[in-house]
């Protein structure tokens, strides 16, 4: 979206990146006291390359202990008081559900072990070229801890770049009548919803001159990820038809059901399978169409 308005961007995917930064430190020696530790970081090079490999993926016991050899890893290296996995993150000791909390490591980045990380990481991006704009996406509780840290961190050393948070655990403060922004010091602006045409009209473009664009996945760190092969996620719509379940945060929210045409679908669909060539592809809809 933002190539095709001639926007100069980086694209940078802090969750597995952060992961990997955990699973190559040293091994402390206090850690290697137990039986499963030791297998753990022994195999630890021959686990991650295994998560890359469709073999791996045709044994399920044997996939489930590679997974959690590689969550001992994580579990082992993390610092007291935290619990990182390949799929969540919490602290003994601040909680993403309150905004205090939130703050909290916005002003002292370092309580989060992914800090050594991003740090070191975003001042090398900035060092090669200085944004306006920095956009973070928080889209699950697991995340908000270190996005906050993050943006502390750019607010701190960075202050006059503009810092946008968007995604679906923020859409769900938006959506939320009763919720009022804690954040106005901290992130300068809060996007709802997918965002592509708020984000544009954000950086003083026209938004309306141009359709939404097919996403650019060539960006991503694709040969990074814990699978064998790129899997393809696509959206053949936003909102869900049914709009029933009470648990469900789109009938909270009342999105629309807008469902993109068929024919427009498997046509993206086909160029993107070119393009990428994945082993699958994920519909990440709510409710598929029943014309698809």
């Amino acid at each position: 979206m933002l190539g095709s308005h001639g926007v100069g961007h980086r694209l940078l995917d802090a969750n597995i990146e952060g992961i990997l930064h955990l699973l190559h430190r040293p091994v402390p020696p206090e850690k290697l006291n137990d039986t499963w530790s030791k297998r753990a970081f022994r195999n630890r090079a021959h686990n991650l390359s295994s998560m890359k490999d469709l073999v791996l993926y045709r044994n399920i016991d044997r996939y489930k202990r590679t997974v959690r050899d590689i969550s001992r890893i994580t579990a082992q290296v993390s610092p007291t008081g935290t619990t990182v996995g390949l799929a969540n993150y919490e602290h003994e000791n601040l909680s993403p559900l309150k905004s205090s909390d939130l703050l909290t490591v916005a002003e002292l980045p370092e309580l989060v072990p992914f800090y050594p990380y991003f740090r070191s990481r975003i001042e090398g991006l900035f060092r090669e070229k200085e944004p306006s704009f920095v956009g973070i996406s928080v889209n699950y509780l697991s995340q908000a801890l270190c996005a906050f840290s993050i943006a502390g961190f750019i607010r701190k050393e960075f202050p006059g770049l503009k810092i946008i948070l968007g995604g679906g655990l923020v859409t769900s403060w938006l959506k939320n009548h009763r919720w009022k922004n804690p954040f106005s010091g901290l992130v300068d602006h809060l996007v709802a919803g997918p965002g592509e045409y708020q984000l544009l009209s954000l950086l003083g473009l026209d938004a309306m001159k141009k359709e939404i664009q097919i996403p650019d996945y060539l960006s991503l760190p694709r040969d990074n990820y814990f699978s064998p092969g790129f899997i393809l996620p696509y959206s053949a719509s936003t909102g869900c038809y049914w709009s029933k379940c009470e648990f469900c945060p789109e009938k909270a929210e009342g999105n629309p059901y807008v469902p993109i045409p068929a024919q427009q679908v498997i046509a993206e669909l086909k160029s993107l399978a070119e393009e990428t060539a994945p082993v699958l592809i994920h519909l990440l809809d709510n409710a598929i169409s029943p014309t698809l």
